[in-house]
């Protein structure tokens, strides 16, 4: 695989939950990357991230799908977190002053060195170390 993606946990959340417009543009990059074999890297805090709702809300069908990730989404590598990454997403959390898991998710794709981060959070477009498309 040549080119690599990070897809952020909200885009993820509007896919399977079902936010329609957002979700039928997280459809369109899932199915582009499967085409073009574009490798998607996730830190293993997106799963964390997702099954934090359907837990709570007892929506096992959920839960069951966001704990085979693998299953659904056959082009996603679950990255390790690292020391580099926790160093990576430090320095970012010094910089711009993010939450704490928007920088690991950042971190976690400069390391993998992705070339597109795809998020919902306007916030978090303003860093320069990565390339990020707003959904």
């Amino acid at each position: 695989m040549g080119q690599k993606i990070y897809i952020d946990t909200n885009l993820y959340i509007a896919f399977f939950e079902g936010e329609a417009v957002l979700s039928q543009k997280v459809e369109k990059i899932l199915i582009e990357s499967v085409e073009q074999n574009i490798q998607i890297v996730a830190s293993p805090l997106v799963g964390m991230e997702l099954l934090i709702a359907p837990l709570r809300e007892g929506q096992d069908q959920l839960v069951n799908i966001y704990k085979n990730l693998k299953n659904h989404i056959t082009n996603i590598e679950i990255a390790d977190f690292t020391k580099e990454v926790s160093e990576i997403a430090a320095n970012i959390r010094a910089k711009y002053n993010f939450p704490t898991p928007d920088c690991i998710h950042l971190a976690t794709a400069i390391e993998g060195k992705v070339d597109l981060f795809y998020t919902a959070d306007k916030a978090i477009a303003k860093i320069k170390e990565i390339k990020v498309e707003l959904i």
